[in-house]
Order: structure tokens, then sequence, then C-alpha cells
């Protein structure tokens, strides 16, 4: 499953085309979160998940150029907090754009017996991980939201059910 983003012309839906998704190594992608960089372009953040073990994913993160859609640093690899491997996995990111520009994702990333939440920036070039330690009190964290007001950052951690 692709996913498509269509954008309002003022009369009708117009087509900006599909995301590069690579469905040899990982299945659909699931869980986009849309925000729109400091140009005006959409920018997509989403999960895939191997196709070995449904158990690993990864975030995968593309920005409209106004022609096509293009990685953003290392996110046509994947990001991933920790090796994607065994029971490891990242999954539903929530995507935004800063006070400067720069975009931020977080995700909920599981762990062997827990799970927690990760958020990376932008700097231009690659991901770096924001701040240290877990955002999660109970060693268990889901469903990250982002979002910012001038220069303030916003996070929402949902309990585990």
């Amino acid at each position: 499953q692709n996913i498509t983003i269509k954008k309002w012309t003022g009369g009708d839906w117009a087509s900006l085309g599909s995301l590069s998704i690579d469905n040899s190594q990982y299945s659909d992608a699931t869980f986009p979160s849309l925000a729109l960089d400091d140009a005006g372009y959409p920018v997509v953040a989403w999960t895939e998940r191997d196709f070995a073990n449904s158990d690993v994913s990864k975030i995968y993160v593309q920005r409209f150029d106004g022609t096509s859609w293009v990685s953003v640093g290392n996110g046509g690899a994947g990001l991933c907090a920790r090796p994607c491997v065994d029971d490891f996995g990242a999954f539903k990111p929530s995507l935004a754009s800063d006070s400067s520009g720069n975009l931020v994702v977080a995700w909920n990333q599981r762990y062997e017996t827990a799970s927690d939440i990760q958020v990376r920036r932008f700097n231009g070039t690659s991901w770096v991980k924001v701040g240290t330690g877990k955002l999660g009190a109970s060693g268990s964290a889901f469903s990250p939201s982002v979002d910012f007001n001038g220069l303030e950052g916003f996070r929402q951690l949902s309990p585990p059910n």
C-alpha cells in the first residue's frame, strides 16, 4: 500500500503523486504524518514493517520538492533508535516544523519489554536526537504528538492501555 498526497486547488484535488516506497524489503506504508516545510511544501513521515519480521519497522521521511518526492536526510534509509532487528521497531511518527523551519519527528520506539518516545530534528543534513533519557515516566510511552508554537515544543504521551 502506498501513500498518495493531494492538494486542494480551490476547485478540485490535484495529486502530488505517491511517495517513493521501497516495497522490496518492507511492507505497506502505514501511520502517515503530514507537515509543511518552511517553503510550504508537504513533508510526510510514515512507518514501514519488515516483510521477514513484522515486529521490525522503521520511520521514513520524504519531502515534495515541487516536482517529486525526495528523502529527507537519512530518513530514506529509515529512522530507528537502535538497530531495527529482532523485536525492535519504530511506529506511529508525528511530524512538525519548528519555528526555525526545522523538521522534527517523534515516534514510538519498541524495545524488548517496553516502549519509549524518540525525537529527532533535521539539521539540514541528518536527523539528530533531541534530548536524552526516556520521555515516558513509567518506562512505556505510546502515540507521540509533536507541535510547535513559537519557540516551544509540545509533546503528548498516551499511557499504555
